[in-house]
């Protein structure tokens, strides 16, 4: 009955210091992390996400999107080699249980090529920023970096 209380009570305040923390507990997360990715380019192309964050001049609109549309494209390509990848690091992952004998070091391998190809998704989500920032009078660069970050913080709560 004891351990059955203590145990209650353990719960009750990792309860209570989840609910005191933002993201349910877990250690907050830099902006970049928390708000830039694949997603961030899909979103920063669509006309009426633009328009969202103040953007009315349909010429600006217009350019905006010609400008983001090859970093998105560029994008998509590396998200689907990403996949690809880390399907064929699985396989390898598991083939690594079943045989002792088998070198660790192609799965290793993989691990290195995906960080490469999220370092360049990095790089994408960074010159999406930079195409809002040239192209943006201060004004619509402050309401499109809310918008942006605000729609980061409801991904990271999905």
């Amino acid at each position: 009955m004891k351990r059955l209380l203590v145990i209650a009570a353990a719960m009750a305040a990792a309860c209570a210091f989840a609910q005191e923390r933002p993201n349910g507990g877990m250690p907050p997360r830099g902006p970049m992390m928390q708000h830039a990715g694949p997603w961030m380019v899909r979103m920063l192309s669509n006309k009426d996400a633009l328009e969202k964050m103040g953007v009315t001049d349909d010429a600006l609109k217009d350019k905006i999107v010609a400008a983001l549309n090859p970093i998105k494209e560029e994008g998509d390509a590396l998200e689907k080699k990403i996949r690809e990848i880390s399907r064929e690091q699985a396989e390898m992952t598991r083939g690594l249980f079943d045989d002792k004998t088998r070198d660790p070091k192609p799965v290793m391998d993989k691990i290195t090529e995906v960080a490469k190809l999220r370092a360049e998704q990095g790089r994408l989500s960074v010159k999406a920023f930079l195409v809002l920032r040239d192209n943006l009078p201060q004004e619509q660069l402050e309401k499109a970096k809310n918008f942006i970050f605000s729609h980061g913080a409801e991904r990271g709560r999905m």
